[in-house]
């Protein structure tokens, strides 16, 4: 499978080689790509992708455009999405031990059975966002907006 970005270029021929070169990708048909690890995919439009059980541990996803996207068993271990847009999106069943969500929107996203133990969601949007079963222990949710959050265990959580 060969994906290119905006301008054409090819980023990913079996594996990706520029990973600079992957902000502003569209991955909307990402079938087969599992392996996202430690890539910077700052600003890219991933939204409406198809990314379950990918390794995005340690990626840089931070202003990604997220939205509506499939990222169920994903690995995103110390994955950095700050300001990313998340809306919609079902992260169900996610490792995301110490993943950095400041700033992010995650209106009505799915975030149920995850491992949330030690991220940072200082400053994030989580309105309306499904929580039940989440381990948020040590988890920082200072100045986060938790209107209407579905099933959180806040005990162990970090909150104002």
């Amino acid at each position: 499978m060969i994906i290119r970005n905006k301008k054409g270029e090819i980023i990913f021929n079996g594996r990706f080689t520029h990973a600079k070169k992957l902000r502003g990708a569209q991955l909307r048909e990402s079938e087969g790509i599992k392996n996202f690890e430690r890539c910077n995919l700052s600003k890219a439009d991933l939204s409406f992708a198809e990314l379950d059980g990918s390794d995005l541990g340690e990626s840089n996803l931070s202003g990604a455009n997220l939205r509506s996207a499939s990222l169920e068993g994903c690995d995103l271990e110390c994955a950095d999405l700050t300001k990313a847009v998340l809306c919609n999106a079902s992260l169900e069943g996610a490792e995301a031990y110490g993943a950095n969500f400041r700033g992010a929107v995650l209106t009505g996203a799915n975030l149920r059975h995850c491992d949330l133990e030690c991220a940072e969601f200082e400053g994030a949007t989580l309105l309306g966002t499904d929580m039940t079963g989440s381990n948020l222990e040590g988890a920082d949710f200072r100045g986060a907006d938790v209107t209407g959050v579905i099933g959180a265990d806040w005990s162990g959580a970090i909150l104002d």
